[in-house]
């Protein structure tokens, strides 16, 4: 799709009826379908790799929607005896 209006139309119009029977020309919605509320273009440097891009998405998110590791720094470490079977983790919370 060269066209970006086409592409905000189609966005614009959500999911149909006839998307989901195979008759495109169709222009009922589907009852309960889901579709875009809202899309937000951002800058490369918003999110320069994978890493950055989860972190930023969970900068904006409610607390709980992403692990915590993306937001804060998470303390713990590992314990156990030397040759032991058992180990642990202590963490702070």
């Amino acid at each position: 799709m060269a066209d970006g209006g086409a592409l905000v139309d189609v966005l614009r119009q959500g999911p149909h009826l006839g998307d989901a029977v195979g008759d495109p020309g169709s222009r009922q919605q589907a009852a309960g379908a889901a579709g875009l509320a809202e899309i937000e273009i951002k800058d490369r440097d918003w999110a320069a790799d994978p890493n950055a891009f989860i972190a930023a998405l969970a900068k904006d998110a409610p607390r709980g929607t992403y692990p915590r590791g993306f937001t804060e720094q998470s303390y713990w470490t590992l314990v156990a005896s030397d040759g032991g079977a058992v180990s642990g983790t202590v963490a702070i919370e």
